[in-house]
């Protein structure tokens, strides 16, 4: 838990922390801004968040806000996962206006839930908002081939494996695709539905640490069928079911890597790897740019130079996070020097990532800097 509230408040910066974030969730399709005048909307709860999702327009009205026009979401289809995951297929009762900009709502949400996106340019939660396009998107996913499987994977961590299915993403569209998935078990005969986010051009069918659509129990012979469904709900099936098993016996875990999962981003994160993230070129390389772009104006010899900052680098280089560190907490509000440190740090560029069993993973570490003279 100590870990979770880290790595949130890195992301939110000096935004109020949330204590029982760990237990619940709230995700939503589209994730871009821009919506047709037909969108359809897909609504994820993770864990107690599933009990959002089996009470929208009963408990939990959900609509879309403009000014004061207001359009209530249908629910249209239900999902219940296998671990810990339940969705919503929602359509506007009326046909959005273009031009709006929509914010979405549900009532009585808990004190506990929000209904936020992380907007990774401000690097801040923001209310869910779209802008209406005019028109409507009437074309279906065009499909290159069929899906085939690809890989099968397994990684175990301090919680449980991470099991999924790798299959290849033959669609294209204009808009953003949400895979309808069916897994059904040939042992048992029962069968689940769940609308998958594509990762790039694989479908990851399965489950991680802690929840997941997909749980491959009992039993090791499925077959699973794909329809692919764009931004405004237009569909487009894949043809034949696919035969698959899952992976029996697990690979051997990776090295001694301490990780921990994070579930409102939904990420791994490392806080000891094998390789820690480096600058490029080393400590020659870091102690030039420093020399380079430190902004001596902006220091002050007169506090405490000693100034530690903790950083989130995810599997490119890219720094997801930094801040401040004093006394092994998080600083809210950092002095001159500590200012002045972060600010590079922050315009750094892109590090070589950590690396735990030869991959590349997300890295939390920490560094020290003296970047004035003590008087």
């Amino acid at each position: 838990m100590k870990q979770l509230l880290l790595i949130t408040a890195a992301l939110l910066l000096t935004a109020s922390l949330y204590a029982d974030c760990k237990s619940r969730g709230l995700w939503i399709f589209p994730t871009g801004h821009t919506i047709k005048q037909n969108s359809i909307f897909v609504l994820d709860g993770y864990y107690n968040s599933q009990n959002i999702i089996l009470g929208l327009n009963r408990t939990h009205n959900i609509y879309l806000k403009s000014g004061q026009k207001k359009v209530r979401l249908l629910v249209t289809e239900i999902c219940i996962g296998e671990f810990y995951l339940s969705q919503a297929v929602l359509k506007p009762e009326t046909t959005l206006e273009a031009g709006l900009e929509y914010t979405l709502y549900i009532d009585s949400l808990p004190k506990t839930e929000t209904l936020e996106r992380y907007n990774k340019t401000t690097h801040k939660f923001e209310p869910v908002r779209y802008k209406v396009i005019a028109g409507n998107d009437m074309e279906a996913p065009q499909l290159s081939g069929r899906p085939k499987e690809l890989a099968k994977q397994y990684e175990s961590f301090g919680c449980g494996p991470a099991r999924h299915i790798v299959f290849s993403n033959p669609a294209k569209d204009q808009s953003a695709i949400i895979v309808k998935t069916t897994v059904n078990n040939l042992i048992t005969g029962e069968e689940t539905t769940y609308y998958i986010k594509p990762d790039g051009n694989k479908i990851n069918v399965g489950h991680d640490m802690c929840s997941g659509a997909f749980k491959f129990a009992d039993g090791n012979e499925f077959e699973v069928a794909f329809s692919f469904m764009d931004a405004s709900g237009n569909l487009t099936a894949a043809g034949e079911r696919i035969k698959f098993t899952r992976l029996m016996q697990s690979t051997p875990p990776p090295p001694a890597c301490e990780v921990y999962y994070e579930p409102t981003f939904k990420l791994y994160i490392y806080t000891r790897p094998e390789k820690e993230p480096e600058y490029p070129g080393g400590s020659a390389a870091w102690n030039q740019f420093i020399k380079n772009n430190l902004n001596e104006a902006n220091l002050d010899g007169d506090i405490d130079c000693n100034v530690s900052i903790r950083m989130i680098i995810d599997t490119t280089g890219a720094i997801r996070a930094a801040m401040p560190i004093r006394a092994g907490g998080i600083v809210r509000f950092p002095n001159a020097n500590e200012k002045e440190v972060l600010r590079l740090y922050l315009n750094s560029g892109t590090w070589l990532p950590g690396q735990c069993g030869g991959k590349n993973v997300i890295t939390e570490f920490e560094q020290s800097y003296t970047p004035c003279i003590i008087n």
